[in-house]
């Protein structure tokens, strides 16, 4: 295993910690579903893909953006990056443990969102156009998280990477580019199209079948 990963992994995930974000995530989603009166189930699935939705880019673009960026200005702060960049790990090999790493823990988070989203969506366009959904916005995450990553690099180049104001750009710079590239490549387009009809759903020219 790639040693920056593992190193990561080991830093993030924690019994207490996983059993703290599977325990507030099966919160929220147990409140949202309740919340709506009984018996109203379309209703109830349909608020529970726009939780799970929204709880997936918090973590996964947000803080997900944020955790990538600070991977490596975190290094320089604690005067660790020197040493790291003279181990015998290629430089892809550094960024793809960063990147992977450095965000893992909010992955498991996120994971579990899209078990749920899939879940939900599944009830409208099937187990194939769930699987897409859900990949789709994976894929967009990553790429949010990998603006971000890049970001940071540039900013240990003009020897900016210990300013604190980069750790609030890194998240505004990963939403901004999950959001562009969403809109970019789908358009308008969110989860509450998928309940609103085939009418109204577009991806890519992909329509899912009633």
């Amino acid at each position: 295993m790639n040693p920056e990963l593992q190193r990561n992994l080991w830093l993030e995930f924690t019994w207490s910690r996983v059993a703290l974000m599977a325990g507030v995530l099966g919160l929220i989603f147990t409140l949202g579903w309740y919340s709506n009166s009984p018996g109203d189930d379309d209703n109830r699935i349909e608020v529970l893909a726009s939780i799970a939705e929204g709880l997936f880019i918090i973590l996964a673009v947000v803080w997900g953006s944020f955790k990538a960026g600070r991977s490596v200005s975190d290094e320089i702060r604690e005067r660790t990056w020197d040493t790291q960049r003279l181990s015998a790990l290629s430089p892809a090999g550094m960024m793809l443990g960063k990147l992977f790493g450095a965000t893992a823990y909010v992955w498991f988070g996120a994971a579990l969102c899209l078990l749920v989203l899939a879940y939900c969506v599944s009830t409208k366009l099937g187990l194939a156009g769930a699987v897409l959904w859900c990949g789709r916005l994976a894929l967009l995450a990553l790429f949010a998280q990998a603006v971000a990553l890049a970001a940071s690099l540039a900013a240990v180049r003009r020897g900016r990477a210990q300013a604190r104001i980069d750790g609030f750009l890194f998240p505004l710079l990963g939403a901004g580019a999950f959001f562009y590239a969403r809109g970019l490549l789908l358009g308008d387009d969110s989860v509450s199209r998928v309940f609103a009809g085939p009418d109204d759903y577009r991806w890519a020219g992909f329509r899912p079948e009633n």
